[in-house]
């Protein structure tokens, strides 16, 4: 059977990866493709070029002032935006810069923790290796070539990119029932508690719920909700099953992002 979307739709759809949680999950993650992650540095090329430009009329005014400091000062900051700017964003966004966002794409740690400052900084530093000879040809290949789709400087720093999965799609899958359950936690708590690859970890359980063997389901959801129990302070004596709190988070976090509040529309209940 022929694929519809021909190249494009294999370079924005990686393969799997399954990987362990730092949390000793078990769980299956979608790579980033060659084309997704390709528009994504074109989104954050545009920004740095903006960034650079008003750099550039700042540098300009002090010119004639400063002259060979005002050069050299350029030159610094050229280097601290162009490399700096993932790095942070990297680093303090939960693996996305502004691109990686637009296109529902972060950058994590193999083993699914989420990425450091060094790791960051590491795969940053290497673009210059990926970027060569012009338009990340050497990257272009790494990606296309390795099982993990990585570039060089993922190689190095190990570091992986996946997909999210659209907000849209968790909330669908989770039963009516469950939407107005009551939890003392908001997703204010979990965005500021919980790094990315644990809020990863929610959805994708929540996703993969229906298509998981009773006894593997039942395992994973206990896992997750006692750890998640011990992460949140949620009281392990509250009448809230493993499934249902799990499930629960996930939708929070869903909905958060799709702009909506959780329970919205349904009568709040206790369980």
């Amino acid at each position: 059977m022929s694929d519809p979307m021909g190249g494009v739709g294999r370079g924005l759809i990686g393969p799997p990866i399954v990987i362990q949680s730092p949390e000793g999950v078990t769980l299956e993650l979608e790579l980033a493709g060659a084309a997704r992650r390709l528009l994504a540095w074109l989104v954050d090329m545009v920004v740095i070029m903006a960034l650079l430009g008003a750099m550039g009329l700042v540098v300009a005014r002090l010119a004639p002032l400063a002259g060979g400091v005002a050069a050299a000062l350029g030159v610094a900051l050229y280097a601290a935006i162009s490399w700096g700017y993932f790095v942070v964003m990297e680093w303090r966004a939960g693996g996305q810069s502004l691109g990686k966002r637009a296109l529902g794409i972060r950058v994590m740690g193999r083993g699914g923790a989420p990425v450091t400052l060094a790791q960051s900084a590491v795969r940053n530093l290497l673009r210059v290796l990926d970027g060569l000879p012009l338009i990340y040809l050497v990257g272009g290949a790494a990606i296309l070539s390795s099982h993990d789709q990585g570039r060089v400087g993922d190689w190095v720093a190990g570091t992986i990119v996946v997909r999210e999965r659209p907000p849209s799609a968790v909330v669908a899958l989770i039963p009516e029932g469950l939407r107005g359950v009551h939890l003392p936690v908001d997703r204010g708590q979990l965005v500021a508690e919980l790094p990315a690859a644990e809020r990863a970890l929610l959805l994708e359980l929540a996703t993969r719920r229906e298509r998981l063997p009773l006894e593997v389901r039942l395992r994973l959801f206990s896992q997750a909700a006692e750890y998640f129990r011990g992460r949140l302070g949620i009281d392990a004596s509250a009448r809230v099953g493993d499934e249902a709190l799990c499930l629960h988070l996930a939708l929070l976090l869903a909905q958060g992002v799709g702009g909506a509040e959780a329970g919205e529309g349904a009568p709040e209940r206790q369980v």
